[in-house]
């Protein structure tokens, strides 16, 4: 674990896991030189940050930053400053109390004034001023919301998400913008090769993750992997050029060693092929050389496997293996190669590419080689959040991509999940004015490479406007925009503590189709509190219109205060908690959000009024009625 931040002087084949500031799951690979001042944390490449993992390399730096200065300490500090907001709903339980409160104050002082002058006396007044009182306020509605909420947190605990405050559940269903990391929330965080490129085809992989069973697809129709020679071949530079191994663990096939090669390891197992050569030495990996060579001893023979950025070993080349034999690797071929290369770079795909030379020594390895193919690695989409983002867009809720991952990745995958993948970068949004900073968040849907701050200016651009905004996160790096959210989501699989500390609601399964699935929940919760609401105070007006009316026209009182505790306390909240158990209208995730700033008694007032007038009307049908 890195100490403090450094500034690096010297490194030598460094690499860090900085998740935990960045999000990006792929170690960073380290230099020395002089950078750019105004860059992003993921961009700094010749420092090493607090409390990030180095997992490969060493190096020498000077400490340039201790304590609360330090990136990390930073969003120590972010965390700190940010105050916790109500939820919409307790926003509008308060301002329903506080709507209450004035009125019956109003009627309370209006009917003791008129029950006076009809000569009343005051102390019988006091009583029936109470009685009004009990009568307007719904005691039992603390109970009932309390209760509905649990039930709430019980149905999302169920679905995999666990809820750490109860508000949040209702909370959720008023959502307008989900704010989603990419990796391992969109996607599995799981290195997966989905593509291979040899001999001018390209093959199709089957499988999902570490798993070594797949199919090998060429135009959509399987082949046979042993009968495709160059293919073989590619895969067995793959499985010895290579440290990882691929064990069976209690979630399945899991990578012992860098995930990168573990996905050739598993890609390699497909076609049955594992490491049986010999190792007798290897050229390891460095920044410079963006290659890595392993020499095997086969049958007498000295050969040397190479893998790498596939512009430096199809520069290192001078012939090709296709068509089952090796021939001169010319300029238009290799042109050809890298054409292919970058068509699936544009789609997020990480490309490697393989090589290997047979008699030859260490000194001697990587030149003139013999080009084999590549490889396309990618992080696949999870399953079921393509299906998830189309019901949520269909639901009127907005999707945006916040990543500390490249642009060309974000823009892909956003692509693929029927996004619009129109990318800004942290450091274009450092040059906006506030003006074009919150219309760039309000038109834009994906934002790559950002910084916690980019990340927690986002979501306060967001509310600023008006949204009720879900943000999800893992890493310590999100956990400030996660507290200042509405809803802060947080990974349970593979997210940090300090997450998990400042989310509303944690993830069991880490996946986004569950937020969806939460977010119907809390449209179902808020329906079901509003249809109890319109209950209780459709009947509690009907009390108001009562005793205001027998005080106005001097009829004895028909419900006794003790009468209207109990039907309040008892008979009231029985069947509003009923209403509070309502399961939710299929057709719910198919309308737009509501208002934020909608008042719960908006589209109620009508209701509530006439069902008084009526309950009133009735019961004085029936007290007349029962006097005669």
């Amino acid at each position: 674990k890195v100490p403090a931040d450094l500034r690096l002087i010297e490194a030598v084949n460094l690499k860090i896991d900085e998740a935990i500031l960045t999000g990006e799951r792929r170690a960073s690979s380290k230099q020395t030189q002089p950078l750019a001042q105004k860059i992003a944390v993921a961009d700094k490449t010749n420092m090493a940050f607090a409390n990030t993992i180095v997992t490969y390399g060493r190096a020498t730096g000077i400490v340039v930053e201790t304590g609360k200065q330090t990136e990390f300490g930073k969003i120590a500090t972010f965390i700190k400053d940010i105050q916790e907001e109500d939820t919409p709903l307790k926003k509008r339980l308060e301002a329903l109390g506080k709507f209450l409160i004035k009125i019956v104050t109003g009627i309370i002082v209006l009917l003791f004034v008129i029950g006076l002058i009809e000569g009343t006396d005051w102390h019988e007044m006091f009583k029936v001023a109470i009685s009004l009182g009990v009568a307007a306020i719904p005691e039992g509605l603390p109970a009932v919301i309390t209760i509905t909420l649990s039930i709430g947190v019980f149905q999302m605990a169920k679905k995999n998400a666990l809820t750490r405050r109860m508000p949040a559940v209702e909370a959720l269903g008023s959502t307008t913008v989900v704010c989603s990391d990419k990796t391992g929330t969109l996607t599995r965080n799981e290195m997966v090769v989905e593509k291979i490129y040899t001999n001018n085809k390209i093959f199709d992989i089957t499988g999902e993750g570490y798993s070594p069973t797949g199919k090998f697809l060429v135009d959509g129709k399987q082949v046979d992997s042993t009968q495709e020679k160059e293919l073989s071949q590619l895969l067995k530079i793959a499985a010895h050029c290579n440290h990882a191994e691929i064990i069976s663990g209690k979630n399945g096939f899991e990578v012992s060693g860098d995930p990168t090669e573990g996905c050739l390891v598993a890609v390699s197992q497909k076609a049955n092929i594992t490491k049986t050569e010999k190792r007798i030495d290897e050229i390891q990996f460095d920044s410079d050389r963006k290659m890595m060579t392993t020499l095997h001893d086969i049958s007498g023979k000295k050969i040397a496997f190479s893998k790498g950025a596939v512009e430096k070993i199809i520069s290192l080349s001078t012939h090709v293996f296709e068509n089952g034999k090796v021939t001169l690797f010319t300029p238009e071929k290799k042109k050809i190669v890298l054409d292919k290369a970058e068509i699936l770079a544009k789609q997020a795909y990480r490309i490697l590419g393989f090589s290997y030379k047979e008699n030859t020594t260490k000194e001697n390895a990587e030149q003139a080689m013999v080009f084999v193919g590549f490889t396309g690695l990618n992080d696949p989409i999870r399953d079921g959040v393509k299906e998830a983002i189309e019901t949520a867009t269909q639901a009127g809720i907005k999707i945006k991509i916040i990543t500390g991952d490249n642009p060309l990745t974000a823009s892909a995958v956003a692509l693929k999940l029927g996004i619009n993948p129109k990318t800004i970068s942290g450091k274009e949004l450092d040059e906006l004015s506030e003006e074009e900073f919150d219309r760039i968040v309000r038109e834009i849907n994906v934002f790559a490479r950002v910084s916690p701050e980019h990340k927690l200016k986002i979501v306060t651009s967001l509310k600023k406007q008006g949204e009720i905004v879900a943000v999800t996160g893992d890493g310590v790096n999100d956990a400030p925009a996660l507290k200042k959210a509405d809803i802060g989501i947080a990974m349970g699989i593979k997210g940090t503590d300090v997450t998990k500390e400042a989310a509303d609601l944690i993830l069991k399964d880490d996946n986004f189709a569950t937020i969806v699935t939460a977010i119907s929940e809390g449209r179902r919760v808020y329906n079901n509190i509003k249809s109890f609401v319109k209950y209780l105070l459709a009947a509690n007006i009907g009390e108001v219109f009562i005793i205001g009316a027998s005080i106005i026209f001097n009829f004895a009182l028909p419900i006794l205060p003790l009468q209207l505790l109990w039907l309040n306390i008892v008979t009231d909240s029985l069947p509003a908690l009923a209403l509070g158990t309502e399961q939710s209208d299929k057709s719910e995730m198919k309308k737009k959000p509501r208002n934020p700033n909608e008042n719960i008694l908006d589209d109620m007032k009508i209701f509530i009024l006439i069902a008084g007038i009526l309950s009133a009307i009735i019961v004085f049908v029936a007290f007349f009625y029962g006097l005669q």
